[in-house]
């Protein structure tokens, strides 16, 4: 392995890095052929923090940032639609016979 001192500045640069300064709840991320740092809203703080962690903890890291950011681009052209829909309630609690017919309750609260 070469020495790290011999090195440019650009080939010591990783090809992807993610800054995130909780205090301030700013985040930054780098990419290595962009050559600069992109700040990224206050309001993506959470979502980058969740996507960071993924990466970290991830035994393929490249992989996942991979897929991460295949998916942003197929969102971001529409290619793949996200569903919104809420899944069905869940069933009415008691014994599945239960009737509120069978009670009188007071028509008001006191």
């Amino acid at each position: 392995m070469e020495n790290p001192s011999n090195q440019s500045k650009s080939e010591q640069a990783p090809e992807f890095a993610i800054f995130q300064d909780d205090r301030r709840r700013l985040s930054a991320f780098w990419i290595k052929a962009a050559g600069r740092w992109n700040v990224l809203p206050k309001e993506d703080f959470a979502a980058i923090s969740i996507m960071a962690n993924m990466i970290r903890e991830s035994p393929d890291p490249e992989t996942t940032l991979r897929h991460i950011a295949q998916s942003i681009l197929e969102i971001s052209q529409g290619g793949e639609e996200i569903n919104t829909e809420l899944p069905p309630p869940p069933p009415p609690l008691g014994p599945p016979d239960f009737d509120p017919s069978d009670f009188d309750f007071p028509d008001t609260c006191e």
